[in-house]
């Protein structure tokens, strides 16, 4: 898996967990 792919799911989490 590529890290674009994770840090997308990272960010993703971020704003969700703001």
């Amino acid at each position: 898996m590529t890290p674009s792919f994770f840090d997308n799911l990272t960010l993703a989490e971020y704003c969700l967990s703001r």
